[in-house]
């Protein structure tokens, strides 16, 4: 669910996401770099706007997730809503999630990031930290809400994981 969207917006998405399954019209995504049990699904809507589902799971279960959407061309905002489930999560699920949606090449494409989580996740928002600029942060309910600048130019940087190390290569 889209934090920012009210109950209306919500069941408008949900129904044109049955009406484009119904349909099939989901297009199959492109593979990530990360093997995390990270999946991802694309649906385009009405609107030009392009919405994915970004899930990351540990031992068959989700234990994380991410929808994202972006607009059509290059420089517009991209919006993400991260949830995480309740309970223990095994460090670094999280910045995973956050890294998954940062590499889709749609994100990637957009100058602008929105970002939407619970309060008190302070992994995906460590990671935000490291991966955008000028990120700024405020409070909203039980969620924080991030707006960030994606960096123009992300290849062949590497980010460190969540301990400060190097990826190591091929990984």
């Amino acid at each position: 669910m889209l934090i920012w969207m009210g109950i209306k917006g919500r069941r408008a998405a949900k129904a044109e996401q049955a009406r484009a399954a119904a349909a099939g019209s989901f297009t199959p995504p492109a593979p990530l770099p990360m093997n995390l049990g990270i999946r991802s699904w694309r649906h385009r809507m009405a609107e030009h706007d392009l919405r994915q589902r970004v899930e990351v799971s540990d031992d068959g279960r989700t234990v994380a997730t991410a929808e994202v959407t972006t607009s059509e061309g290059s420089g517009g905002t991209a919006r993400v809503s991260l949830r995480a489930e309740p309970g223990h999560i095994t460090p670094g699920r999280r910045a995973g999630l956050v890294d998954a949606v940062l590499d889709l090449p749609e994100v990637q494409e957009s100058a602008r990031l929105e970002a939407a989580f619970r309060l008190g996740d302070g992994e995906s928002l460590h990671r935000l930290q490291e991966r955008c600029e000028d990120v700024s942060t405020r409070p909203a309910g039980w969620s924080a809400l991030v707006d960030a600048n994606l960096p123009s130019s992300r290849a062949g940087q590497h980010v460190p994981d969540s301990a400060g190390q190097e990826p190591l290569p091929g990984a």
